[in-house]
């Protein structure tokens, strides 16, 4: 699910969102979201979880935060749902996406994404909600997705506050 298009006023949003603190930028975006995740779904049920696509660590470091966290945890307070943080992982500490072309793109994410067994709580709910800022060619949120589905995760949803427009 995509509600908006990466483009303006929207795309200066998400770049507030990713530079700087994001706090802000996280609570519109995330109060956007919430009102179109519930139309989409009307009586249907949400999935049992939201799972924030993870930064690289390097990444993450020097960002200070990661974004899609920031949007998971304002759309699970809107939406009673909880978090599971620290389970999907990034393996490898790859170039930016948005730097490369489409094909480099889905060579660049193969393998990226791995789900960590830890402690008491081995296995994760039957139906999650991937969570990310944008979306552009869907190849990180596949791969994300597919590191999900060999944990034995029955669904993913895919929840995405913007798609890209596609390059003529």
């Amino acid at each position: 699910m995509a509600p908006f298009t990466y483009s303006p006023p929207l795309r200066r949003l998400i770049e507030g969102l990713k530079s700087g603190n994001g706090l802000r930028e996280a609570r519109v975006l995330g109060n956007l979201l919430i009102p179109a995740i519930q139309n989409a779904y009307g009586n249907d049920p949400l999935p049992e979880a939201l799972i924030p696509l993870p930064l690289a660590r390097k990444r993450q470091r020097r960002r200070g935060f990661n974004q899609a966290e920031l949007l998971a945890r304002v759309i699970g307070r809107g939406l009673d749902l909880p978090r599971i943080k620290g389970r999907l992982v990034r393996v490898r500490d790859d170039p930016p996406q948005r730097s490369l072309p489409r094909s480099a793109r889905l060579r660049n994410v193969r393998g990226a994404f791995a789900v960590r067994t830890s402690g008491r709580r081995k296995s994760l709910p039957r139906r999650v909600a991937l969570i990310d800022d944008v979306s552009t060619t869907g190849a990180t949120v596949r791969a994300a997705a597919e590191a999900l589905r060999r944990a034995d995760v029955e669904e993913v949803h895919v929840w995405v506050a913007a798609k890209a427009r596609a390059r003529p």
